[in-house]
């Protein structure tokens, strides 16, 4: 969904995740949202 440059470490960025989750009627049922730490790819 998103990203960011993170704060306090330079080699590492905040990448934002959304999931979703349907049922065989192809209904949403669950959404989570959620951020993960991940190194930057070395230049």
């Amino acid at each position: 969904m998103d990203k960011r440059e993170s704060r306090s470490r330079p080699d590492t960025g905040v990448v934002f995740f959304e999931h979703r989750a349907t049922n065989q009627r192809e209904e949403l049922v669950a959404r989570i949202r959620r951020a993960g730490l991940m190194r930057k790819k070395p230049l």
